[in-house]
């Protein structure tokens, strides 16, 4: 049986693929980075499955302070509700797909016109929750530790949550910035915001201005973002406690990759120091002082690496005609097949 059949729904490819449709067609904006929201995603009736069928708190493991995860792989069916199996292989490659299409155009130039072939699960469908101890989610990027990541679903579930804060997005500048489109990355891309881009955890000091905007937290929202090297995002500290019906922060997420190959491969013209994923995330991550290990490769080839993502970003998001917008059927066979 079927999600859609046990809800009454008798045409789930139908239902589906309206969902993959909505998305694609919805506005891109910028704020910082390129994002899209998508408000009633989800039928009624399918919100209201997923929090039946929400798993146990003994399910759920600590990832961040305050925030547990369960993480839908395939061998684990057995250990979830019925209902999870056919929601994450009839309903979400279609809702990534419908992002991923969207995204396409600044995608097909970032990575290649034929990303698609490459494109990866850095994680499966990913149930959040947050518990007592949350205290929000400092400004951070993914880039740092994963240059490979393309983009991040947050897909916002719970009709009961009243209090919990929803996700901000930081546009990061220099106080002597005019009016004009609230984007990081300027075009041509400076030395202040490679720099900047450079500066992990040390993103926001005297030099640097901080404007944030929330999308806040509203059940069956879909909230999406282009990653980046200056994709900043946040969550606000809540200012109410904790309450286990009302800020439980239920959150269907999603990090969509392509094959690690692809990002580090094409930058080995740059220099004759080749560039790894594990030298990256060393001299990028913290603690801060690994920095200092090889000074060469970072202000080496690394700089040239985000010298070149920078620009690369910077010309898109300034032109995103330039880019090919892709089929949401043609990425779904492809995403449906990669399932974790």
């Amino acid at each position: 049986m079927s999600v859609f059949d046990s809800i009454g729904f008798a045409a789930k490819p139908t239902v589906s693929h309206g969902v993959a449709r909505k998305i694609t067609e919805s506005h891109i904006a910028v704020f910082g980075s390129p994002y899209l929201v998508v408000d009633d995603v989800l039928p009624a009736d399918l919100i209201e499955q997923i929090n039946l069928n929400w798993p146990d708190p003994s399910q759920f493991d600590p990832e961040t302070p305050g925030i547990e995860i369960a993480h839908i792989f395939r061998h684990d069916y057995p250990q979830y509700a019925p209902f999870w199996k056919s929601f994450n292989e009839d309903v979400f490659p279609w809702i990534c797909a419908g992002v991923c299409s969207a995204l396409s155009p600044y995608l097909t130039v970032l990575f290649g016109e034929n990303f698609y072939e490459d494109i990866e699960f850095g994680a499966p469908m990913s149930l959040m929750q947050a518990n007592a101890e949350y205290v929000g989610h400092p400004l951070h990027t993914h880039f740092y530790h994963n240059p490979d990541w393309i983009f991040t679903i947050l897909f916002y579930v719970d009709p009961d949550d009243t209090r919990s804060n929803g996700t901000n997005l930081h546009y990061l500048h220099g106080a002597d910035v005019g009016p004009g489109i609230p984007t990081n990355y300027p075009a041509p891309a400076s030395d202040w915001t490679i720099d900047t881009a450079m500066r992990t955890f040390e993103w926001v000091d005297g030099t640097v201005v901080d404007d944030p905007q929330e999308v806040p937290y509203t059940c069956n929202r879909l909230f999406t973002f282009l990653d980046g090297p200056l994709a900043f995002h946040s969550v606000t500290p809540p200012a109410e406690p904790w309450d286990a019906g009302q800020s439980r922060r239920r959150i269907l997420r999603c990090h969509m990759k392509v094959d690690t190959r692809r990002v580090f491969d094409r930058y080995k013209t740059l220099t004759d120091a080749k560039i790894s994923a594990k030298d990256f995330h060393r001299i990028m991550g913290p603690p801060l002082e690994q920095r200092a290990t090889d000074p060469f490769l970072r202000e080496g080839p690394v700089r040239d690496f985000f010298a070149e993502r920078t620009n690369q970003y910077s010309d898109i998001i300034a032109n995103p005609d330039a880019g090919e917008k892709l089929a949401p059927e043609v990425l779904h066979r492809m995403i449906k097949k990669i399932l974790p």
